[in-house]
């Protein structure tokens, strides 16, 4: 009986050619078969333990990726306060002997106002067909809601992304048990993102 070796490759397990001696079934007669054998066990079962957790990492990477695409992303709303004075225009030179160095000033100056932006984002496996229409109605629902709690009105972030985030989840929720797809509930995460910027 042919025995084989294995080596990893590209996350599986692949057969080596035997090594010599042990083709067509000749054995080992110096005593140590039992102790090649043994031996040339663990080494396979290690190197296919390697492989099976190389494929189950690729796996997951795959499952992962999948489930973190973005499906739906839109604008709720943003506002603009906090101000700062930012230098948009210098003046410089050197100073006159015998002293070293130069000099630098602000001449121009303009008011940014730190932005803050929401967005309704819904993340899950990319959907097909009639599935990818009804998500996109239940999205647009959604954001219809997010939006009519007077989210880009200036006032405290935290609070507007709290009430924001209770009214879009209501109304995806309802929208897909309407369609009867709870199914699909579990496998969708709603969420508004609170992005900051100057400008």
């Amino acid at each position: 009986m042919k025995k084989f070796f294995y080596r990893c490759r590209a996350g599986r397990a692949e057969p080596l050619v035997p090594p010599r001696g042990l083709l067509n079934g000749q054995h080992r007669t110096d005593g140590g078969a039992d102790r090649m054998n043994t031996q040339n066990s663990a080494r396979r079962s290690a190197r296919v333990m390697t492989c099976a957790t190389v494929a189950l990492g690729i796996a997951a990477g795959v499952i992962s990726s999948v489930h973190a695409a973005v499906i739906f992303d839109k604008k709720l709303g943003q506002f603009g306060f906090e101000p700062r004075e930012v230098c948009v225009k210098w003046a410089s030179g050197k100073w006159p002997w015998p002293i070293k160095g130069g000099w630098k000033t602000c001449v121009g100056w303009k008011i940014e106002f730190l932005q803050h932006a929401f967005h309704l984002v819904i993340d899950g496996p990319e959907p097909e067909g009639a599935i990818r229409h009804v998500l996109a109605e239940a999205a647009t629902v959604a954001a219809t809601a997010a939006a009519a709690t007077g989210i880009g009105t200036p006032a405290d972030p935290a609070s507007r992304v709290a009430a924001a985030l209770t009214a879009a989840k209501a109304a995806f929720v309802v929208y897909l048990k309407a369609r009867g797809l709870e199914r699909l509930l579990t496998q969708y995460d709603v969420r508004v993102d609170h992005r900051t910027f100057w400008s």
